[in-house]
């Protein structure tokens, strides 16, 4: 679990991976963009590992328009719920 994660189940009292749908897509997007920035684009034998389906070792991450589409419109969703999880804290404190 990343350490903003770990802080938003500290700070607002919620699980990362019960409550948000699709922290799973938020998860391999992180991933993908760690590959791109440390590895050049390239699978690893840890990307490998976790999405087996994404391709062949060292092979060029192949990422599609549909893709991100999905990818931001999850992160809205979940920028959403996190947002409304402040608010309420805010609120209640």
């Amino acid at each position: 679990m990343a350490s903003s994660q770990k802080k938003l189940n500290s700070n607002l009292k919620f699980d990362w991976k019960e409550e948000i749908l699709g922290s799973d897509i938020i998860d391999e997007a992180i991933e993908r963009r760690n590959l791109v920035v440390h590895n050049k684009g390239r699978i690893n034998k840890s990307y490998l590992k976790k999405y087996p389906s994404s391709g062949k070792l060292n092979d060029i991450l192949k990422t599609s328009s549909k893709y991100y589409y999905h990818v931001q419109t999850t992160t809205e969703n979940v920028v959403k719920i996190i947002d409304h999880k402040v608010i309420t804290k805010i609120k209640n404190s």
